[in-house]
């Protein structure tokens, strides 16, 4: 089984009898129409052709450097689901105070964010907004989610 996103070959993680999970990346934006499921013998019986939409949401994961400048400090952001078509983008302090002067998407999953020339507290945690929407730190280990 395989699956194609705007014509990248996407990575089979895991596949059973009744799921398959795919690890996603090197998309250009996250909402996808052109999608392709391939299966090695065909088609499920009595299935049509699987056709359906994707949307992928941003996912925290770490940050670096964990500390910087109080005059504004360039640190990069893993955030799978991040696009460079992304919009409304931006890495804030739990109480919802972005730390971003300005904030860019790098490739596919990399933000970069240069910081404002302002004190943070140690061991700030943080979350990635987009859209108004909040995405807190996916990562088992939250300290790769705290500034300073």
């Amino acid at each position: 089984m395989s699956l194609e996103i705007d014509s990248v070959a996407q990575t089979a993680t895991s596949i059973s009898t009744t799921e398959a999970i795919f690890t996603i990346s090197n998309v250009s934006t996250q909402a996808f129409a052109n999608n392709k499921l391939f299966f090695e013998v065909g088609l499920p019986k009595n299935h049509s052709l699987v056709e359906a939409s994707l949307a992928i949401t941003p996912q925290f994961v770490s940050i670096s450097p964990s500390s910087g400048s109080v005059g504004g400090t360039v640190i990069t952001a893993i955030v799978p689901g991040a696009t460079k078509t992304s919009t409304d983008l931006d890495i804030k302090k739990v109480d919802g105070d972005s730390i971003c002067e300005s904030v860019t998407v790098i490739s596919y999953g990399v933000v970069e964010c240069m910081t404002k020339a302002e004190v943070i507290d140690a061991a700030t945690q943080l979350k990635v907004t987009q859209d108004g929407t909040d995405y807190d730190c996916v990562n088992s280990d939250l300290t790769l989610c705290q500034y300073e």
